[in-house]
């Protein structure tokens, strides 16, 4: 019954936000806040990747809020998932994040950047070393991708202060 509530007070608010928006130019003034918290078991909109990427140009804003990337998963798919998270203009994750899925997914959020490290270039043990020291190999920079972040990493809680 909550479900069917929850539901229906969402729709009617868009709803009336886009009748508002049909009698004048622009979105509301000032814009609707909806606030979903525990979408996937209190209200799950079927068309929530739709509401989230058309809102915005209704003057409404929708805040979605969620225990894990898998609940996400679990309600919709992961196509849908993917297309929710795409339309979500922010997002944010609380950490330790508990399970594989969304650590995964902050990893991979936040990609590979290059890391220089330093190598040393030693001569072969038959030759000998130059004895000008401007002759002899300096340490090399050598550049290599790696995730910013790996999911086990993200797993964990913050460190104390």
């Amino acid at each position: 019954m909550i479900v069917a509530l929850v539901t229906a007070i969402y729709e009617a608010a868009i709803y009336e936000a886009a009748i508002v928006k049909g009698r004048r130019s622009g979105g509301l003034d000032p814009w609707l806040l909806i606030m979903m918290d525990e979408v996937a078991n209190i209200a799950p909109v079927r068309n929530l990747a739709s509401w989230l990427s058309q809102c915005g140009e209704h003057g409404i804003v929708i805040a979605t809020i969620w225990q894990s990337i898998a609940q996400i998963d679990q309600r919709y798919g992961r196509a849908a998932r993917d297309a929710i998270c795409a339309a979500s203009t922010a997002q944010r994750f609380i950490p330790p994040l508990a399970e594989p899925t969304t650590a995964g997914y902050v990893s991979e959020l936040l990609g590979e950047e290059l890391v220089a490290t330093d190598v040393e270039h030693r001569p072969a043990e038959d030759r000998p070393r130059p004895s000008n020291p401007r002759l002899q190999r300096s340490p090399a920079r050598s550049r290599a991708r790696t995730r910013v972040v790996r999911g086990p990493t993200v797993r964990q809680p913050y460190p104390a202060a």
